[in-house]
């Protein structure tokens, strides 16, 4: 058996649009004579496609035959067909995200990525998304160095603060290089944003209206407030005003916190040392220009990511997957599983499984009669796992299960090494035709659905082998503002 997966991320931006192939490769992580535990050990970018403009329809929806038709074309590239796909993750970002139409094109685009994409996009999840592709996260996991990645696109600017390798804290500005487009043909102005127009008109550039005539030096003025709007709204630099009005989401708590080093990611970020301004037909170019001149003064060290325009995607592509643990409960022929909802509940709080469970249910708007869920056992801890913890636990799940009239199979999840004793007990108390289905080693703190995939490992014993779970955010673009 195989011991690497195929990944894809697809990424449909406000301005570009693209996708990456990624081979990730898995092997044993355990010390000798220990539980084997599977881990992802090499993450190797096989195929980057062209960043190519996103199509657009007149009315500025994303057009989906187009972009469908643009990624079947990079698949045939590389002959890559649906079926060799384990795994992945197609986003719409930005703006793009709030379009009207995002969600059908998901739809519609999801079918070429193969059964595990995740469809989602969202300002906090495409900040943290960025800032493990650029490879930021990694980089302040291995120097215990405090690191915030801005990742500057088309319509958005996306901040990660990360510390000792985690994601800490997440914010989304309304500030990309597609504020203002341009003919650079017949040298004018053809279209001004919403947001670029509050900082205009604080500015009392007056001449930056759709049909004027494009002036580099005006425009240069307003990129150079822009980036500076950039950096004041991550670190806080007094004098300089921030434009609440232009944050997405909350802004940035932590701010204060001692940063080692700023990176940059995105389409801008990728333009810093372009001389081209005409390159995307929109601010982009100037706005680069704009950020590096502030940045070099700025008393904090920066450095744009390896590839730079590719961080949300890359990031899409490889960090949606988990491995479970290699000790967990399941039947091969009933995998894979697909969009299972997740209901979270509290597994420390003995007797009231079954009312956290009806309560999750009906905040989720489902009915266990129809579709299986997956419950997440939140609140365990490594030294709570007794046999008599374990057996008043499945019988509370039995329980709920049964009086629910429940559709199997029944799914469990765990972070803490639980799934192959709770499935042997389980097994106990339910009838032999109930497929169960249990799973440890997976966090998921995040998301609204899983995909569990069939088993893999890393050689041909059995008892080595792990599921690989994706974790799905599916929800489309809102402000928690």
């Amino acid at each position: 058996m195989s011991n690497a997966l195929i990944s894809v991320g697809i990424d449909i931006g406000t301005t570009t649009s693209h996708l990456v192939v990624t081979k990730l490769t898995f092997a044993n992580s355990s010390l000798v004579n220990a539980a084997p535990n599977l881990a992802i050990t090499k993450r190797e970018v096989i195929f980057e496609s062209p960043v190519f403009l996103t199509p657009l329809t007149a009315n500025g929806e994303i057009a989906a035959k187009q972009t469908a038709d643009l990624i079947a074309e990079a698949y045939d590239t590389i002959g890559l067909k649906k079926s060799d796909i384990d795994t992945g993750a197609l986003i719409i970002t930005g703006q793009s995200a709030r379009a009207r139409n995002a969600e059908e094109v998901s739809a519609h685009l999801a079918d070429l990525a193969g059964g595990f994409v995740v469809e989602s996009a969202g300002p906090h999840l495409e900040s943290a998304l960025a800032a493990r592709g650029s490879q930021a996260v990694d980089y302040s996991c291995r120097t215990a160095q405090t690191i915030l990645n801005i990742d500057i696109g088309g319509g958005t600017s996306n901040y990660a603060l990360i510390v000792n390798g985690k994601i800490v804290e997440t914010a989304c500005l309304n500030i990309g290089g597609r504020m203002l487009q341009f003919d650079w043909c017949q040298n004018t102005i053809t279209s001004v944003s919403q947001s670029a127009k509050i900082v205009i008109d604080d500015l009392q550039l007056n001449q930056l209206k759709a049909g004027q005539t494009i002036v580099i030096d005006t425009l240069r003025q307003l990129a150079g407030q822009l980036a500076q709007t950039i950096l004041a709204t991550a670190t806080a630099v007094a004098g300089v005003n921030t434009y609440p009005e232009l944050m997405l989401t909350n802004a940035l708590t932590n701010s204060q916190l001692a940063i080692d080093e700023i990176w940059l990611s995105g389409g801008v970020a990728s333009v810093i040392d372009e001389d081209d301004l005409t390159k995307f037909g929109d601010l982009g170019v100037l706005l680069g220009q704009a950020l590096r001149q502030e940045l070099q003064n700025h008393p904090i060290k920066f450095k744009v990511a390896p590839r730079a325009i590719r961080a949300t995607v890359i990031g899409a592509g490889l960090h949606t997957l988990q491995l479970s643990g290699s000790t967990i409960g399941f039947a091969s022929e009933n995998l894979p599983l697909r969009n299972l909802k997740l209901i979270k509940i509290d597994a420390s709080k003995n007797g009231t499984l079954s009312q956290q469970i009806n309560s999750q249910l009906q905040q989720r708007e489902h009915e266990w009669t129809k579709a299986p869920v997956a419950i997440v056992l939140t609140g365990i801890s490594p030294t709570m796992l007794s046999f008599t913890f374990l057996k008043q636990l499945a019988i509370e799940i039995t329980q709920s299960f049964v009086s629910a009239s429940a559709m199997d199979p029944l799914v469990l999840v765990s972070e803490v090494d639980l799934a192959m004793a709770l499935n042997l007990i389980l097994k106990g108390l339910l009838t032999t035709d109930i497929r169960i289905i249990t799973v440890d080693g997976i966090n998921v703190a995040e998301g609204d659905y899983i995909d569990i995939g069939r088993p893999v490992s890393a050689s041909a014993d059995p008892n080595t082998q792990s599921l690989p779970i994706v974790v799905k955010t599916l929800l489309f673009y809102k402000s928690d503002k």
